[in-house]
């Protein structure tokens, strides 16, 4: 089920608001019916996310978080004891 397509940085092909509704609220129902099969995600512990940025100035900005690691010029990770941390 897709509402919206991207185009461009700026620009996206999205369905009418009225059609895109039906559709959430169709694939939300579809997804709670069989809710009791489904378990919860548990990331493992310790976790570690890595993000790759467009530009090296956005990595610059979050290079300088406590604990952030620089992988490359665009890329800056995080481990945590778990995954919220």
């Amino acid at each position: 089920m897709t509402v919206k397509e991207p185009r461009s940085q700026f620009s996206a092909l999205c369905l009418h608001p009225v059609r895109a509704r039906e559709l959430i609220k169709e694939g939300a129902r579809k997804a709670l019916e069989n809710l009791a099969s489904y378990k919860p995600l548990v990331p493992e512990a310790p976790s570690t996310v890595r993000i790759q940025f467009h530009t090296s100035g956005e990595a610059d900005g979050a290079a300088v978080m406590p604990g952030a690691v620089r992988v490359d010029p665009v890329t800056v990770e995080f481990t945590g004891k778990d995954y919220l941390t």
